[in-house]
């Protein structure tokens, strides 16, 4: 990873004293140290840089990693530890994918994962993974939602697990029925036209009920298209509830259900429903009314739960366990996705 050259000039660099290259990574400004002699490049330099490959995820970066330990044991026979100076480079394979934020620790949050036994590099990675990425999406992805406190947008977000999403675009607020009108054919444009900017479908809707005590919604990953005459869509699809709490997720968990999305007649469901019962989540082109009942697609119950909010309630086939309702609408958003760097910009300074 790091050539022989390179290590006996660090060797040098040190007084000669080889053990001091291969000093214990809790040494967090030795290591920062040695790693600054190695490139002029700050962190968010190399980011930019790695915007340019396309695709560019924390999947490949984890193979490349793996790999990286691979090559590692094989000419240095590190099984316990990598030396120093090997991990310089997934030091920087790091900094490139995650741009950490001020707050974060380099050394302890990025680095010490890759510095244990091997075969505990993964489980480590996927521990302080969901912690350093609610780190970097705090502060730094600002909540645009009037619905959704920052605590369900995260709730939210974590649902997604689309890398370039989540790593390289923040959320924009496309529509919202308070202000732009309660119309699915003006839901429907402003989306559509936001989506044809950025080349991608996902979008996230959230809905409110009329008594503000309930607010659920769907993570959806395909375009709406009336085209389809039955359901079609993408595993990728999620239903939620956030309130009343606690929050639930439904993400698609391999049922032969394969029922994400419908455009109908102007009307949208998420989440085939069961027999003759209503979709996971439907609501009707004047936005004044929706549905809610079990889907299999999801494994998903009625995301309706407050009793106030609950119309006609109903079971499907008479099971207890299966129970669906109508419900008045209160506020509709859209929230969909924007680049979060200037690709115009990458690389010019």
């Amino acid at each position: 990873m790091v050539n022989r050259q390179k290590k006996q000039t660090a060797i040098a660099r040190s007084g000669g004293n080889p053990l001091s290259v291969d000093r214990s990574l809790d040494d967090s400004s030795f290591f920062i140290s040695e790693t600054s002699k190695y490139t002029t490049e700050t962190a968010r330099d190399l980011l930019k840089k790695a915007f340019k490959i396309h695709q560019l995820s924390r999947r490949r970066i984890a193979a490349a990693v793996e790999r990286g330990a691979e090559l590692a044991n094989v000419r240095y026979g590190t099984r316990g530890k990598f030396s120093q100076l090997d991990l310089i480079l997934i030091f920087y394979a790091f900094c490139t994918v995650l741009d950490p934020p001020a707050n974060v620790p380099l050394a302890d949050d990025l680095v010490k994962p890759c510095a244990t036994p091997r075969s505990d590099v993964f489980n480590m990675y996927n521990q302080v993974q969901n912690e350093f990425k609610a780190l970097k999406h705090g502060d730094s992805r600002p909540n645009v939602s009037k619905l959704a406190t920052d605590e369900e947008m995260n709730f939210i977000r974590f649902q997604i697990k689309d890398p370039v999403i989540m790593e390289c675009m923040k959320d924009k607020l496309v529509y919202t029925s308070s202000e732009d009108g309660y119309s699915m054919q003006t839901l429907l444009s402003r989306l559509r036209a936001h989506q044809a900017k950025i080349n991608r479908p996902e979008h996230i809707i959230l809905m409110s009920t009329l008594s503000g005590k309930g607010l659920f919604g769907a993570y959806v990953t395909s375009y709406w298209d009336s085209s389809h005459r039955t359901y079609y869509g993408d595993t990728m699809t999620v239903l939620f509830r956030l309130r009343p709490g606690p929050m639930e997720a439904y993400p698609y968990l391999g049922s032969k259900e394969k029922r994400f999305q419908l455009c109908r007649n102007g009307e949208m469901g998420i989440g085939g429903g069961i027999d003759s019962g209503p979709c996971g989540l439907f609501f009707d082109k004047d936005m004044k009314f929706g549905q809610s009942g079990p889907s299999l697609t999801f494994n998903s119950k009625c995301l309706v739960t407050a009793p106030e909010d609950k119309l006609g309630p109903g079971h499907v086939g008479g099971r207890e366990d299966l129970e669906f309702c109508y419900f008045k609408i209160g506020v509709i958003e859209v929230i969909s996705f924007v680049d979060e760097v200037d690709w115009n910009a990458v690389g010019k300074k």
